[in-house]
């Protein structure tokens, strides 16, 4: 029978695996349930607070950030206290390099799992606002927090701002406002808009920034299972007007809060926490 192996675990490699490594940090200090825990609760509690729908509440999702963060920063001194004060331990048969490597490569995949099903796994998403075909709703750095459940149990209505895949090469993910659903005739004249014969309320829409002629008059009809989409900034947005309509299967979520906005480093304590309408 093996001699057990006898060491000190290091305060500073113990806080360095948990920054870094999340649970890892704890498989170092052979406390193999916390690690499991530090890489388990932050994902149960975001996804319990995107499929309950508490996230999208006002004031909410900085509130979860805010909880995910101290949490995160408190496991880290945990680990901190737990290597400082412990004498020699007996190494357990998991606290080798290797065991360590394993559980970090398995944190990793499950993360891009996530991230790559996170529509799926949180219920919602938060979307970058890039340019600013949305304006002056959506402005370029705003965060917007959207419900990616929402459609699954509601049809989509027109004035409604979702984020959908492109009908082009339906990976790049837009934002926009819905202006026509399956069955309606958009008639667009002179930057007014007319759904069956009669012209919408546009509240939304910047007058002093939509008066040029970019988009010639046009009329369109809407399919079944497709929906005309347009940005707020008529002039410089494309849309439905250039690559058609949305089919249903494309759109993904309900924009529903501005969390917060900046751009570069620029913060925009002003555009915090807003309802899209």
């Amino acid at each position: 029978m093996a001699n057990p192996i006898i060491r000190k675990r290091n305060p500073f490699l113990a806080v360095f695996l948990a920054i870094f490594g999340g649970g890892t940090g704890f498989l170092y200090l052979g406390r193999w349930k916390m690690a499991i825990t530090f890489t388990a609760l932050p994902i149960l509690f975001l996804a319990t607070c995107g499929w309950t729908g508490i996230v999208f509440f006002q004031y909410a999702y900085t509130i979860v950030l805010a909880f995910v963060i101290i949490t995160f920063i408190g496991f880290v001194v945990t680990a901190a206290v737990i290597a400082r004060k412990e004498r020699a331990q007996v190494l357990q048969w998991y606290q080798r390099w290797y065991f360590y490597l394993i559980f970090f490569a398995a944190q990793t995949l499950l993360s891009l799992f996530m991230q790559k099903n996170r529509d799926d796994f949180f219920a919602y998403d938060v979307f970058n606002i890039p340019t600013g075909s949305m304006a002056p709703t959506l402005e370029i750095g705003d965060k917007v927090i959207v419900d990616t459940r929402y459609y699954r149990q509601h049809q989509p209505e027109r004035g409604q701002v979702i984020v959908f895949l492109s009908p082009k090469d339906h990976k790049t993910k837009f934002i926009k406002r819905i202006i026509g659903i399956p069955g309606d005739f958009i008639a667009i004249k002179n930057h007014v808009v007319s759904v069956n014969g009669k012209v919408i309320m546009e509240p939304y829409i910047d007058p002093d920034e939509n008066i040029s002629q970019t988009f010639p008059d046009a009329t369109y009809q809407i399919p079944q299972n497709q929906y005309f989409v347009m940005g707020d900034n008529r002039d410089h947005s494309a849309d439905s007007r250039i690559w058609g309509n949305v089919p249903k299967q494309n759109i993904s979520g309900k924009a529903e809060r501005i969390v917060y906005s900046y751009d570069v480093y620029d913060f925009r304590p002003d555009r915090f926490d807003i309802k899209i309408n």
